[in-house]
């Protein structure tokens, strides 16, 4: 009959185990890297740190939209860009709230916008002519104050869609509103989220808001950075061929400089026709090559028949390098 192991030696193999994978990596020279599995990333650091400027230019366009709305100054910053998943984005907003649900057409997938109530109730003010100032109440909004909303969300969304234009064109258009997320479907709450916080400074007052997009909603954005990066490094590259094969067919001045001598006056005055003038140059020593003026080379005088030329026998560390 088989030998039944206990859990305790079975979690001692198992351990064992993982020691001997461990020291095989340390001896390839393998170093482990940390993975988050609750939080898989699904967009890359140099796609984030496009998507951070595209959202600085948003902030800064909404400022000015708004601030004209409101006939007041008004300053929209963005926070650090989070990657969690949608439950997690969910956790952190408390009812009641303004929560929006958007589209992009011709992009599939829905994305959402949560404006907290220290943001809505200033805003709301600011557009009936008031001071921009919050209340203590904690209530949802009624449907005048709805109406007033939707103009205000109306421009973040043309906001939206213009600050993604240079990449990927898209209509955002509000598609359901809520005084609570629980009554709203974006996507499911285990889904990776991308969410953007942004904080509203209006007047005195601060509040917040921000824009959580859905990895479907993101994906064809995505391509279209990935597409951007490659279409600016293939004319890059065409850039550089055109500029090395018009660098190659220009004409450069190469001299072969010879030590420098000294004369007085009176020497250089009687110099004639025919005249030799003696240096302390030996045949055998490397002349400086020259080109356009600039150092580049060193070589030996040759001559061949009634050919003369200059043999190359060392070349500058900076043109080695290069």
């Amino acid at each position: 009959m088989a030998e039944i192991l206990s859990q305790e030696e079975i979690d001692a193999l198992l351990k064992n185990v993982d020691t001997a994978k461990s020291e095989e990596r340390a001896a390839a020279g393998v170093a482990a890297s940390f993975y988050d599995f609750k939080h898989p990333r699904h967009i890359s650091s140099e796609q984030l740190r496009e998507i951070e400027v595209i959202h600085q230019n948003f902030s800064r366009d909404l400022s000015i939209k708004l601030s004209a709305a409101f006939h007041d100054t008004v300053a929209v910053s963005v926070n650090d860009i989070i990657n969690q998943t949608y439950g997690e984005y969910l956790s952190g907003i408390f009812s009641p709230t303004c929560f929006y649900s958007f589209s992009g057409e011709p992009i599939d997938g829905l994305s959402a916008i949560e404006v907290a109530m220290d943001a809505v109730f200033p805003m709301i003010d600011k557009m009936l002519g008031g001071a921009g100032e919050q209340i203590e109440e904690k209530r949802e909004l009624t449907d005048i104050e709805y109406i007033i909303m939707d103009d205000i969300m109306e421009t973040i969304c043309s906001n939206i869609s213009a600050s993604w234009s240079r990449i990927l064109r898209f209509s955002a258009r509000i598609k359901q509103k809520g005084f609570s997320p629980d009554v709203i479907f974006v996507v499911d709450s285990n889904e990776m989220v991308l969410t953007i916080p942004f904080e509203v400074v209006i007047g005195n007052t601060k509040g917040t808001f921000s824009i959580c997009y859905s990895s479907v909603f993101l994906k064809p954005i995505i391509d279209a950075i990935n597409a951007k990066k490659n279409n600016v490094l293939k004319e890059q590259l065409e850039f550089r061929k055109k500029l090395m094969s018009g660098i190659k067919e220009t004409t450069l001045d190469i001299a072969c400089d010879l030590p420098t001598e000294r004369m007085n006056v009176k020497e250089l005055l009687s110099i004639k026709v025919n005249d030799i003038l003696k240096t302390s140059f030996n045949p055998s020593d490397a002349a400086n090559i020259s080109i356009n003026g600039i150092y580049k080379m060193l070589g030996n005088v040759m001559s061949e028949g009634d050919k003369r030329g200059v043999k190359v026998v060392k070349i500058s560390a900076s043109e080695e390098t290069n």
